[in-house]
């Protein structure tokens, strides 16, 4: 005789008679399948069954499930683990704290989904969450979290360490040996996820990221690549906090990549993408460095990035490739060492005319090396009208009042000894240049080539502001 089990209450007039087995089939408990969780039993099997156990509850067609069947595992417990792999429409939950699994190995991937050969159907609606994924160190090439032409995954409040390779991988068309054809893992979202000290085998021969993303119409909100290293192969730029292969119509809100080679790595077929108050924060070279197009950054954020004492890298690169980015505003700042402050704020390579890169009028630069823009391939974009201040050349009698071909309106003195400037070069009729007294060793000389407020020539001293403008004879005359 089956047991039947109301839904409600038994005097509720929703009541719905289940048997006792169904109602278990609500709840799949890794603990149910003889996990340990001590960190010295290992767990793979057990928890493999759990999942597998999982799917047979997926309710699906040939080709697509719904919802997902949700995998228990309790917090505080060590699972150890070689790899495991995600079904279709199965989660693997903690949702009242954080579950630890520790690797097995230090090869292959600590949690996976099924390998599916190029061609064939997608799986669909996988979960992870509350999950800290540990490695074994810097050997071998351990991935944390492996998803491979899925659709619909969803990642969060996980953590991951200690792993020799990236931390969080989302792939195309994958045969089991290597990436085929066009990506179609699709609308991934990750949101909460905090990494430290991944991709640590220094000798991994391809450009590695944390996040080693792949993929159309992805959301990644406050995830974090982080880590300490001191010893990253800067010359081969191989290590990066965010690798971006393909990446279309995604967005990046409130993410960092910090103390990698390169924060973030934006490849050429990487395009149409939001980046929302993204951080690249004291990487060993570039915090940004741009292939793809069309990408819009509101909000950008560069602290200290080029940390090689070679002073060679930049906040932002955009190579030859690199067309209709748009940077809106955001803040790219120096480290104040002057033996490895970051070389350029923006550095733009861009050699197609029709197709510039574009800076907004809210990008604050500072503290960097050679110049705030090298217009490298001389079609860089700029709308800086009060944003930045750029020192002149120290004792230059006639500095230039451009960077980089780039006309910029705020000037500060910079002169270490008597100077006397007889003209400012390189302007353009209508321009508005406002020097900032950065010493007082400078006198602004009244003459045919510039005309003072007073007809005298101007000392400069703390604090003082001069206001001047090009008129059509390429006078400035003081206002």
């Amino acid at each position: 005789m089956t047991t039947l089990i109301p839904k409600y209450d038994q005097g509720s007039a929703n009541a719905v008679n289940r048997s006792f087995n169904q109602k278990l089939q609500e709840f799949v408990s890794v603990m149910d399948f003889g996990t340990k969780g001590d960190g010295t039993t290992d767990d793979t099997t057990a928890i493999q069954n759990a999942l597998n156990y999982a799917s047979t509850l997926v309710k699906s067609n040939a080709t697509y499930n719904y919802g997902t069947v949700g995998v228990l595992v309790p917090s505080n417990y060590t699972f150890l683990i070689t790899s495991i792999s995600i079904p279709s429409g199965v989660g693997l939950i903690c949702d009242n704290g954080i579950a630890y699994f520790v690797a097995n190995s230090s090869t292959g991937v600590m949690i996976d989904t099924p390998v599916i050969n190029s061609g064939n159907t997608p799986i669909y609606n996988i979960m992870v969450k509350g999950i800290y994924l540990y490695g074994k160190g810097s050997s071998g090439t351990l991935v944390g979290l492996r998803i491979n032409n899925c659709q619909n995954a969803v990642v969060e409040n996980c953590r991951a360490s200690n792993l020799s390779s990236s931390a969080f991988v989302i792939q195309s068309k994958f045969d089991g040996t290597s990436f085929t054809g066009t990506a179609t893992s699709n609308t991934a979202y990750f949101r909460e996820i905090r990494t430290y000290g991944c991709v640590l085998n220094t000798l991994l021969s391809t450009k590695t990221g944390v996040f080693n993303i792949q993929g159309t119409d992805h959301e990644f909100n406050s995830c974090e690549a982080q880590s300490s290293q001191t010893n990253l192969s800067s010359s081969n730029k191989y290590l990066v906090g965010w690798n971006l292969i393909g990446v279309s119509e995604s967005r990046f809100t409130s993410c960092k990549g910090s103390v990698y080679d390169q924060g973030w790595f934006i490849d050429s077929n990487t395009l149409v993408n939001d980046f929302v108050s993204c951080r690249a924060d004291g990487n060993f070279a570039e915090g940004f460095y741009i292939n793809g197009s069309l990408n819009t950054f509101i909000g950008i954020d560069g602290d200290a990035n080029s940390q090689s004492a070679t002073n060679t890298y930049d906040h932002v690169y955009f190579s030859s490739t690199a067309t209709r980015n748009y940077i809106a505003d955001g803040q790219l700042i120096g480290n104040t060492n002057p033996s490895i402050i970051c070389r350029y704020g923006v550095n733009d390579n861009n050699t197609t005319p029709s197709q510039p890169n574009r800076i907004g009028q809210m990008l604050l630069i500072q503290a960097v090396g050679t110049a705030a823009f090298n217009n490298g391939g001389g079609y860089l974009s700029v709308s800086l009208p009060d944003a930045i201040s750029v020192l002149f050349n120290a004792n230059n009698t006639t500095p230039t009042v451009n960077s980089s071909n780039i006309p910029l309106k705020n000037w500060k003195t910079n002169n270490s000894v008597s100077t006397i400037i007889s003209n400012f070069i390189g302007g353009f009729v209508g321009q508005i240049i406002m020097i900032e007294s950065g010493d007082a060793n400078t006198t602004i000389q009244n003459n045919a080539n510039i005309i003072t407020l007073t007809g005298s020539n101007i000392t400069t001293g703390s604090g003082k502001l001069f206001n001047f403008r090009l008129n059509s004879s390429n006078v400035w005359v003081q206002f």
